[in-house]
């Protein structure tokens, strides 16, 4: 098709439609250049938003976890881990550790050399004295309550008044 000119110089009504086409295809296509670009950006911060939940919820998972373990005192601290410790007549080993949580010490004397064998705990929590004593003779478990404290000591005693004694013991705090 050849392109028709007016007499006055001026382009044909044909010319000026092909350009207005022309222009109007640009346009579009730098439209959907802006818009491909725009949804990609928005995408990226979306999926970057998706990422970060995720991660959150995760971690949230895992301390609702903890907590739980806490709550129904599945969480333990060994205290002291199948040790053997000997005492003179009439006298006692002790550990201290730090409660955060309210639970129990479980005390094992898997073996000792004398029937005189006493685990005591003590502490002081919220105005509350603890002081509790238990024979476990020759071997036997002890379990006590504790609350959250700095400093709760655990005793393992050899009550008889002339021989000295061994005992083999784990202590274990539940919380």
């Amino acid at each position: 098709m050849s392109e028709v000119s007016t007499s006055s110089g001026e382009p044909s009504v044909g010319t000026v439609v092909k350009s207005s086409r022309t222009r109007v295809l640009i346009i579009l296509i730098v439209l959907i250049a802006v818009l491909i670009i725009s949804n990609a950006y928005v995408f990226m911060t979306f999926n970057d938003q998706v990422n970060k939940l995720a991660a959150d919820k995760t971690s949230l998972q895992s301390q609702v976890k903890n907590l739980t373990d806490i709550t129904t005192l599945n969480k333990t601290i060994t205290l002291v881990d199948n040790q053997t410790v000997g005492q003179g007549a009439g006298s006692y080993t002790s550990w201290t550790f730090s409660a955060q949580y309210a639970g129990y010490v479980e005390v094992i004397v898997h073996t000792s050399t004398t029937t005189n064998t006493q685990v005591q705990v003590i502490y002081n929590s919220y105005s509350v004295v603890f002081d509790q004593t238990i024979t476990v003779g020759a071997g036997g478990t002890a379990v006590f309550p504790v609350l959250p404290a700095q400093n709760i000591e655990v005793r393992i005693g050899n009550t008889n008044p002339t021989d000295t004694a061994n005992e083999r013991i784990t202590a274990t705090y539940y919380y």
